[in-house]
Formats: C-alpha cells, structure tokens, sequence
C-alpha cells in the first residue's frame, strides 16, 4: 500500500470517528433529555435504559461524554431506588 493511500485511509478512519463520536453524544443527550424533562412519559425508555445499563459502561470515562453518562445513571440510581421501594411496600 502507498504512503498516500495509507494516510487518506487513516484520514479517513479519524473522520468516521469523529462523526460517530458527534452521533453517539446527540443520542446521549437526548435521551438524557427524555429522562430530565418528559420522565413521566417515558416509563418504557427508563425500564429498557435501566434493564440495559451496562451499554453506558464503556462511555463512563470519555472527556465528550461523561457528563451525559453521569447524569443518566443519576437517573438510574434515583428510578432503582424507586422501584425497589414500589416493590417491597
């Protein structure tokens, strides 16, 4: 392989990053802003986010994302500890 094909490719590859990075916070921040502001109206949203929790594990740590990551499990922590106490009563 040619040294430009290799560095359009690698170009190439750090675009496609950069825009699913771009993606992946747009979803992030709206279903962080389904929770925040209509959470009522969302309750199938927060039972599959919640019974799926662990696909936000890998973004826990990223510079762009970790603020939207932190708030939903904010809401996660809070809605568990609701349900927990809806069942036991």
């Amino acid at each position: 392989m040619c040294t430009h094909t290799k560095h359009t490719h690698t170009h190439s590859q750090a675009t496609d990053r950069v825009i699913l990075e771009e993606v992946l916070q747009m979803v992030l921040e709206i279903i962080n802003s389904c929770l925040s502001h209509n959470l009522h109206n969302n309750p199938h949203l927060i039972y599959s986010l919640l019974y799926q929790r662990e696909i936000f594990e890998p973004y826990r740590t990223h510079p762009s994302l970790i603020d939207l990551v932190q708030n939903i499990e904010t809401v996660f922590v809070n809605k568990s500890c609701m349900l927990t106490m809806y069942i036991h009563e």
